[in-house]
């Protein structure tokens, strides 16, 4: 199946609430631990200027998100591995010099951040 065909199919259930909740913002750093079909990645990514560093186990998903990928070049990062593996993963991707990958965003106002999802 190609990767729009997958996307088209899968409608995030709560992606309104979702964005609402994370407020993306142009300079922050979003990990989504259930990349899936990437319906969630594609609207944030789509709502700001963030970059989103996406896990999902299942080598078919990175794969089939490779499309995303490109379309959001040097933005998205898919990464398949579990979670037990992301802290480890999102500290090599992103660096020693960035916050605690896994805290929560700034208040609005305290300028980039990162986000979980």
């Amino acid at each position: 199946m190609s990767d729009a065909a997958h996307v088209s199919r899968h409608r995030p259930v709560m992606l309104a609430e979702v964005l609402a909740a994370l407020a993306p913002r142009d300079g922050d750093i979003i990990i989504d631990g259930t990349f899936g079909a990437g319906g969630y990645t594609r609207a944030i990514l789509e709502a700001a200027d963030a970059r989103v560093l996406a896990f999902d186990r299942d080598p078919d998903a990175v794969r089939e998100g490779s499309t995303l990928v490109a379309q959001f070049a040097n933005r998205l990062t898919l990464i398949e591995a579990p979670f037990s593996e992301m802290e480890d993963r999102v500290a090599h991707t992103v660096g020693d010099s960035s916050p605690h990958p896994l805290l929560p965003s700034p208040s609005p106002g305290e300028g980039p951040g990162m986000g979980v999802m």
